[in-house]
């Protein structure tokens, strides 16, 4: 673990955690999830150099986004939603899988 995380940290990796269905459980956890994503997309506006890459996954920039990762653990604590976070030095470098593959919207013919 690195010992100067909180100086270092330059973006968070979060991810939310939607419980597992359990048979038997009832709906709850599916309408702790809904209010979960409610909440985000209904109070929130991810800051400048956000990237969402799902409805349940972003990467914050640290220097403008920490009042949005407290909202997401704020109503992740009051939906009953775990809120995963790993801290990062540096942005990462994604791979693209295939390597050549182009984007959905560039693959479509004319």
């Amino acid at each position: 673990m690195n010992a100067n995380l909180v100086t270092d940290a330059k973006f968070a990796f979060v991810i939310a955690e939607r419980k597992e269905y359990k048979v038997g459980g009832g709906n709850e956890h599916i309408r702790q999830w809904t209010d979960f994503l409610g909440n985000v997309k209904m109070y929130s506006t991810p800051p400048e150099g956000t990237q969402k890459i799902h409805e349940n996954v972003w990467l914050i920039p640290l220097s403008s986004g920490l009042p949005f990762l407290s909202q997401l653990i704020d109503w992740g604590g009051s939906s009953g939603v775990s809120i995963r976070i790993l801290f990062l030095e540096e942005a990462p470098n994604w791979i693209k899988y295939p390597p050549d593959a182009k984007p959905a919207d560039e693959t479509k013919p004319s």
